[in-house]
């Protein structure tokens, strides 16, 4: 299948809204088709958290105004008492902003980042660098992470004992992973049939005994 072919059945498995941005309407090649793809996910994050900060932003005008509102009617009340309408005011401010405790500010400093605690793959939420996408591997149904910082494919041990697949090649080595820093050990190399968007393509994918994710998807 030429590059052009694949390149149409790929744009077909998007969504309308992804068809008509701009960087993927451009015919290249499908290592540009899946970087526009990333760029494309990262903006819409981008305008999602837009959106939320917009959202948050009238819902504190709301709370302001409101609080504004009930200071002026307790002034009009109670008048002839300041000290009382002070007291409230203060109660309304301090209800509407509680002082956050020690476990939840301990809470905002983690909780931007997941990923496993034993030396696996970890990923920061707010600055994704890979996509997940949907993929038969030797007819199996498998949620693939594509990196296209990475040259190579890799699958987990445990993730290949449940497909089936030819002999595999013992070889022990180690592997970069596309951030440039994370090794791991690999003792095998499988080749495999992945299908996206109803494409098929062989890949050669090294074995890892540890690895974040069921399969990793390089640009091989």
């Amino acid at each position: 299948m030429d590059e052009e072919t694949r390149l149409k059945h790929l744009t077909k498995g998007l969504n309308s809204a992804a068809q008509l941005h701009m960087d993927l309407k451009k015919r290249g090649t499908t290592e540009e088709f899946f970087e526009a793809l990333i760029k494309y996910e990262k903006w819409q994050e981008e305008e999602k958290s837009q959106r939320k900060i917009m959202t948050s932003s009238d819902q504190h005008r709301n709370i302001s105004k409101r609080t504004m509102q009930h200071s002026v009617m307790q002034r009009e009340q109670y008048s002839t008492n300041p000290r009382q309408q002070h007291n409230y005011s203060s109660q309304q401010y301090q209800s509407h902003y509680p002082t956050p405790g020690p476990t939840q500010m301990q809470y905002n400093r983690n909780k931007n980042y997941s990923g496993l605690r034993d030396g696996r793959i970890s990923f920061s939420k707010s600055q994704p660098s890979l996509i997940t996408i949907s993929t038969l591997v030797n007819g199996k149904p498998i949620h693939a992470l594509l990196d296209t910082g990475a040259t190579t494919s890799l699958i987990s041990q445990s993730e290949l004992n449940h497909i089936p697949h030819i002999t595999i090649q013992p070889i022990q080595t180690t592997a970069t992973l596309g951030d440039g820093q994370t090794k791991i050990m690999v003792n095998s190399v499988v080749k495999s049939n992945v299908t996206i968007n109803h494409i098929t393509t062989i890949i050669t994918a090294l074995v890892a005994e540890s690895l974040g994710a069921n399969l990793i998807l390089g640009m091989d």
